[in-house]
């Protein structure tokens, strides 16, 4: 449980950052059904292509839809 804790601190800084930050009209790497919002149904769409290569749901880019992509749709 402690690693996670640790995930979350870390995912929340980096994500969090301006660095990382998408302008607002530009897209958003984590609107995954391109509704104008980062919701449930984005959510949803990343855990029903879990473990996939799905480059919709893969929002960092790492060529698998995994705990990275939640934690950045999270971060949102």
């Amino acid at each position: 449980m402690h690693i996670l804790h640790k995930i979350a601190v870390l995912s929340s800084v980096l994500f969090g950052s301006a660095l990382f930050a998408m302008p607002y009209g530009l897209g958003c790497a984590t609107d995954i059904d391109s509704d104008g919002d980062v919701g449930v149904g984005d959510v949803l769409a990343v855990i029903d292509a879990w473990g996939s290569t799905n480059e919709n749901a893969d929002c960092n880019g790492d060529g698998i839809v995994n705990v990275g992509d939640i934690l950045m749709l999270i971060a949102e």
